[in-house]
């Protein structure tokens, strides 16, 4: 929480400035998107030391016999969703910010090596919105309680929201979605996780 709690402010700052002189707000866009390219870089720095304590997250099969995510407990649990859930945010920050300023286009500006519109980045981005519903089942334990539920809000309407924006064209995460959302209300979690209009127009399970 304390790498990303300066990009608020920068985001602040962009949308106080919006009505100002060109060249002004871009100036500010452009240090709104370095900023956040500098806590995506910090957000990995830390993750890979955290990789170093051990395994973080593994697959197995669920009793539908597809595939779920477990954890070693509720923290990294919430710690790795969340990991996932704030790059996939970032990385649609960025894109927008490229979109509403086209000189940010000719910016070197990087994730992982790659360009934000890269293919490589569109497809970590539906791989980590995967996970976040393949983790889904492992939050909504009936020992988790509340808990767990509250604790996997943010990644789930993360994916979400990006699945909206991007369409459901991908087989997988489709899937993967649908089953999640399953879960969701079989459990009497919507209003917790689901409280947003389904992104896709999939029929919800019923109860």
């Amino acid at each position: 929480m304390n790498d990303v709690s300066v990009v608020p402010t920068a985001l602040k700052q962009l949308d106080d400035c919006r009505m100002a002189p060109a060249s002004i707000s871009v100036s500010v866009a452009e240090n709104c998107a370095a900023t956040i390219v500098e806590v995506v870089s910090s957000l990995a720095a830390t993750y890979q030391s955290t990789l170093a304590s051990g395994t973080l997250w593994w697959y197995v099969a669920g009793i539908d016999g597809k595939a779920s995510i477990r954890y070693p407990n509720i923290t990294l649990a919430t710690y790795q969703t969340h990991h996932w859930a704030y790059w996939i945010t970032f990385v649609m920050q960025i894109r927008q910010l490229r979109e509403d300023y086209p000189c940010l286009r000719e910016k070197d500006i990087l994730l992982n090596g790659q360009e934000p519109e890269s293919d490589t980045v569109s497809e970590k981005l539906l791989e980590l919105s995967t996970r976040i519903f393949e983790s889904i089942d492992y939050f909504l334990q009936n020992e988790m309680k509340l808990y767990g539920a509250f604790s996997a809000a943010f990644p789930f309407q993360t994916a979400c929201h990006f699945l909206k924006t991007a369409g459901d064209g991908n087989k997988r995460v489709s899937c993967a979605y649908t089953r999640a959302l399953e879960m969701v209300i079989n459990k009497g979690f919507q209003d917790i996780l689901a409280n947003e209009e389904n992104p896709f127009n999939y029929p919800k399970p019923t109860a």
